[in-house]
């Protein structure tokens, strides 16, 4: 993936995140946090996770997996790229290290 795809798919995902729990924080003061559990990827609100969305799934009997995200296309690709990509075991943190290395930054366009 492009750098700027990244960076616009945790901007999505923040934005959906912020809408669907109800938050009042600004894109830049909202930092996420990842956990998987009971085989759902979730997105949490850093300070607040109770503040969280489901992102995908995890079917254990098929080793399929679901993206259940909602929101725009690069958050949909960013997620499946990551569910690809990482190993199970490692995808909170290897995706929270990408999220420290492009989800800072607001995106505004191309």
């Amino acid at each position: 993936m492009h750098n700027y795809q990244i960076v616009a798919g945790f901007s999505e995902i923040k934005f959906h995140l912020r809408t669907q729990a109800g938050l009042s924080k600004s894109l830049e003061e909202l930092r996420l946090w990842f956990s998987f559990e009971e085989d759902v990827f979730y997105a949490h609100d850093y300070h607040d996770h109770e503040k969280c969305i489901a992102l995908a799934t995890y079917n254990k009997n098929d080793s399929v997996w679901t993206t259940i995200f909602m929101g725009g296309d690069f958050g949909k690709q960013l997620i499946q790229y990551a569910i690809k990509r990482y190993k199970i075991d490692d995808l909170v943190t290897d995706f929270l290290d990408l999220y420290k290395s492009h989800g800072y930054i607001a995106f505004r366009g191309r």
